[in-house]
């Protein structure tokens, strides 16, 4: 069995890896598209992020225009801001978002293959 240190680690990388997807959907909401044809809400570590996913969906469903406004405004109105760390959490979410999107390294990563289709 895995030592502790070692769930430990691969829990963190598996966090690591929802962010910056999570952080790819805040700041292109319409990658949502691609990204649930392989993730859903619940193949989330953090239930935080998989709420996140979950809204963004929702959104979609009512036919609501994705921004990343609109995704905030749904995501206070629901709870789920504090729950990812607030409004600050999002920025951060946001602004990493775009750096991953921008970055060749970070897009050729097979960890996070969904980028590479932006």
């Amino acid at each position: 069995f895995p030592s502790h240190d070692s769930r430990q680690g691969r829990n963190q990388r598996e966090l690591r890896d929802e962010e910056g997807l999570i952080g790819g959907i805040i700041a292109r909401p319409d990658a949502i598209y691609t990204a649930q044809e392989f993730v859903g809400p619940t193949d989330y570590v953090s239930t935080g992020f998989g709420d996140v996913f979950l809204a963004i969906q929702m959104l979609l469903k009512k036919g609501v225009p994705l921004s990343n406004a609109t995704v905030a405004i749904e995501l206070d109105r629901i709870k789920v801001l504090d729950k990812i760390g607030g409004a600050t959490r999002f920025a951060e979410l946001l602004q990493n978002g775009k750096w991953r999107q921008n970055n060749p390294v970070f897009r050729s990563n097979l960890i996070c293959p969904l980028y590479q289709l932006y």
